[in-house]
């Protein structure tokens, strides 16, 4: 079963990027809210102030000399065209003012020859600037519908070398009307976009969060098989002294005391037995030194080391053959796989086999490594290699190790009798 890892942090992390991208939109949204309203108002002052400077010169410039002058078809025309825009609802009223601030022409005719206070607006008007504001008191006392303020517009007007100022009111209908549309296309622009990109980013993230899980439940698995391995290879080197070197001690030291406490001659078949016991309990611990520290896993000492293992002493009956080819130089990860599956191959064909003969052949093939063990024993049973007396999950890492590294393992019979091994490793690592 794998490692309990945090199952929930992906999860965790998903829910907290779709809600920071809830509330981004929802930032741009209100941002986007408040920033058209300010574009839409602008946007709508600057277009009244356009067809106030039009109305000036187009319609009222031509017509007023003579309007008052006492023209009558000019005051007549120019009363027309203004009632036009007056009843339309869009024009509330029209005054024209001389440099000194009198009225002289407006659609209130109590203003005309008066003095209204002026402001800035009518300054700047007057030295040749349109302006246009929203005006919640009005200078001329002009109001809109249930008191609702007004757009106030000043615009320069020339008429026979004298500097006027023709001021015109609207009605703020229109430019809430035109904000609200304005207002409508940008935040369909700027929430639309966001919204799209979350619903373009959460299957990304969803994808994301998942491939997150499954190379975390990867990696639990991964430190699974390593722990177990390790605890493993412990017990085997465990039971390897206590089988091996523990027992020809044992066996040394109860010989040499027997002959103390008998006061035996050291007869030279004595001294040969115990020589030997000795020389194979060396060998032996020099064996289980390399698996509990492995040479240097480069080509050389992979080499030595697939080497040493004819010497095995764990299988004294059994001959064991080694043939390694010139290599590449292979990436350490890869010759540390290569050594151990030797290692796990060599002693299960050893103890388990009931092999004569073992061949070791490691050789370069194409873009990949080989290693082939193959025995002459009593060959894989017919449940499987999981089921192999006291060998089966040292197989079963052999294969997965040489899959997570990026290769492959073939376990089949050997012709004539016994057991085949190929572990193909890639030369570069992956």
């Amino acid at each position: 079963m794998g490692t309990a890892w945090p199952a929930s942090s992906p999860r965790r992390a998903l829910t907290a990027f779709v809600a920071l991208g809830l509330g981004v939109l929802v930032v741009v949204a209100t941002v986007a809210v408040v920033l058209s309203e300010v574009i839409a108002r602008r946007s709508a002052l600057d277009e009244a102030a356009g067809t106030t400077d039009r109305f000036s010169r187009l319609t009222v410039a031509p017509l007023l000399e003579g309007a008052l002058a006492g023209v009558a078809a000019d005051r007549e025309n120019l009363d027309r065209l203004v009632d036009i825009r007056l009843r339309d609802g869009t024009l509330v009223s029209v005054v024209v003012w001389d440099a000194d601030g009198t009225v002289l022409y407006s659609t209130d005719q109590s203003l005309v020859g008066t003095r209204p206070p002026t402001g800035e607006e009518f300054a700047r008007a007057l030295a040749g600037t349109t302006v246009a504001d929203v005006d919640e008191d009005p200078e001329t006392g002009q109001h809109g519908a249930g008191g609702a303020p007004l757009v106030e517009v000043y615009t320069p007007l020339a008429l026979a070398g004298e500097d006027l100022v023709l001021e015109a009111y609207y009605s703020y209908g229109g430019v809430e009307a035109q904000t609200s549309l304005l207002r409508q296309q940008i935040v369909l622009v700027a929430v639309g976009g966001m919204v799209l990109l979350q619903l373009v980013q959460i299957p990304v993230a969803v994808s994301m969060a998942r491939r997150i899980r499954r190379e975390e439940h990867a990696r639990g698995e991964l430190a699974d098989r390593v722990l177990a391995e390790s605890d493993r290879e412990r017990r085997n080197i465990a039971a390897d002294l206590h089988d091996g070197p523990v027992q020809e001690l044992a066996g040394v030291a109860y010989t040499l005391s027997a002959l103390r406490m008998t006061g035996g001659d050291l007869r030279p078949e004595v001294l040969d037995r115990l020589g030997t016991s000795v020389g194979d309990t060396l060998a032996e611990l020099r064996r289980l030194m390399v698996e509990a520290h492995p040479p240097d896993a480069d080509v050389e000492g992979l080499r030595h080391a697939v080497e040493a293992l004819a010497t095995d002493p764990a299988a004294p009956g059994t001959a064991v053959a080694v043939d390694v080819g010139d290599l590449p130089e292979l990436p350490p990860a890869t010759a540390a796989v290569l050594l151990r599956a030797a290692r796990e191959l060599v002693g299960n064909a050893l103890r388990h086999a009931g092999a004569d003969r073992v061949e070791v052949r490691v050789r370069a093939v194409g873009d990949e490594v080989h290693l082939t063990v193959q025995d002459d024993g009593v060959g894989l049973p017919a449940s499987g290699v999981d089921r192999r007396a006291e060998g089966h999950l040292g197989l079963r890492l052999v294969v997965e190790r040489a899959r997570d590294a990026g290769g492959w393992t073939e376990l089949g019979e050997r012709p004539g009798g016994g057991t085949r091994v190929v572990v193909a490793l890639p030369l570069t690592a992956g």
